[in-house]
Parts: C-alpha cells; sequence; structure tokens
C-alpha cells in the first residue's frame, strides 16, 4: 500500500540505492513505527518525532547511534541517553547536564550515576564526587557527612545511615580514635546505644548502653577485663 516513493506507507522505500522497509512511515528521512536513513545509517524509530533526537527510538549523535526512549531533547535525554564529551551516558529522564535526575552524570570527566541526584558533588539517592573519591550517597544532603550515606573523615570512607553528624553517627559509623565502630542510633561518643564504645583501645559491644563503663545489656571494661553484663546498673557489680 505505498501511496509514493521514496517513502511509503505500508511498505518499502528507495533511499540511496537501498531498500529500506517502512510501515506506516509519514517522512523520510525521519520516520514512525519505521526507518529512517542518516547519514548513509539505517537508523530505525518507532514513533520517531524528530531527528537528531527521536521518541521511543534511536538518534544519531555524532556519527554516533544512540538509542532513545521517549528522549526530548540532545545531548540530555529523558528516559535514553546523552552524549556528553564524546561519551554516551545513559539518562533516565534526565533533566540537566552534568547533574541529571534518575540517570548518570559526568564529573571531573568520570562517569557517576545518579538516581535524582539534585546537586552536584552531593547527591541525592546517587553519588558524590569527595576529593578524588567516588562515594554512594542515598539521599545525602550534605558532605562530608550524609543521611543514608556516606562521609568521608580523614581519609577514610565511612558509611552511615541516617548520619546527623560526625564523628558520632545514628545508625552509621563513627570514627574514634583511628577506628571505625559500627553505631546503631548512637547519640553520643565514646558511648552509644545499640552500638559500639571505645574505652582504653578496645571496642566494646554495647545494647543501649547509657553510661561507660558500665552499660545495660552491654559490656564493662573492669581492671583490664571485658566482663559481659545484662541489664549491669553500677560497676563493678551488676
Amino acid at each position: 500500500k505505498a501511496r509514493s516513493c521514496p517513502t511509503g506507507e505500508q511498505g518499502l522505500a528507495l533511499l540511496d540505492s537501498k531498500v529500506l522497509p517502512y510501515r506506516k512511515a509519514r517522512s523520510c528521512f525521519i520516520g514512525e513505527q519505521g526507518l529512517a536513513l542518516l547519514e548513509s545509517k539505517v537508523l530505525p524509530y518507532w514513533i520517531a518525532r524528530s531527528c537528531l533526537t527521536g521518541r521511543q527510538g534511536l538518534a544519531l549523535l555524532e556519527s554516533k547511534v544512540l538509542p532513545y526512549w521517549i528522549a526530548r531533547s540532545c545531548p540530555t535525554g529523558k528516559q535514553g541517553l546523552a552524549l556528553l564529551e564524546s561519551k554516551v551516558l545513559p539518562y533516565w529522564r534526565a533533566r540537566s547536564c552534568p547533574t541529571g535526575e534518575q540517570g548518570l552524570a559526568l564529573l571531573e570527566s568520570k562517569v557517576l550515576p545518579y538516581w535524582r541526584a539534585r546537586s552536584c558533588p552531593t547527591g541525592e539517592q546517587g553519588l558524590a564526587l569527595l576529593e578524588s573519591k567516588v562515594l554512594p550517597y542515598w539521599r545525602a544532603r550534605s558532605c562530608p557527612t550524609g543521611e543514608q550515606g556516606l562521609a568521608l573523615l580523614e581519609s577514610k570512607v565511612l558509611s552511615y545511615w541516617r548520619a546527623r553528624s560526625c564523628p558520632t553517627g545514628e545508625q552509621g559509623l563513627s570514627l574514634l580514635e583511628s577506628k571505625v565502630l559500627p553505631y546503631w542510633i548512637a547519640r553520643s561518643c565514646p558511648t552509644g546505644e545499640q552500638g559500639l564504645v571505645l574505652l582504653e583501645s578496645k571496642a566494646l559491644p554495647y545494647w543501649r548502653a547509657r553510661s561507660c563503663p558500665t552499660g545495660e545489656q552491654g559490656l564493662a571494661l573492669l581492671d583490664s577485663k571485658v566482663l559481659p553484663y545484662r541489664k549491669a546498673r553500677s560497676c563493678p557489680t551488676g
């Protein structure tokens, strides 16, 4: 049912001595639910509305074939790919460049995946680049301490889960005397609640430890010994 040549509807078209199948192709070089020939290449397009950017299809950027899914702009696309500095960066609903929402961002010649990253170098639900390191952040709001993410303290990468302050964190890690101590809802340092406490260069696990060196449902250090205490209220007797 080809109505015109070189473009046809539900048929074939001959472009530059090539046979290109078209199904409901409305224009040439760009077609809807069909193929288009761009720079002597055959690029499949599915509901492609513009060229070089296509919707649910492919686009040719700088002699490269970049798949786009509902790509609205170039070089950044929504639900597709974007070409930044001769690199192909996948973007999922990427709204800006180099930082994108639900996609990738290029920071200092590195490709950093971002999930709803709103700012750079710290991102929300994504990655941040701190001191030439790639630190994953989950809803990280500030740097070097983040909430539900990572913080860089004294050249160490400390994972924090809803960490609100540094060096002590809530549901995260704390750096005490060059040691990494996991804390779960740690409110003070060196004693923590549901976490670890560092006493005389030793790491003593505490469960709801309220005071130091004696704790409730935890450990106490008496005369260089580690004594398990359950509901210990006083020291040395519990």
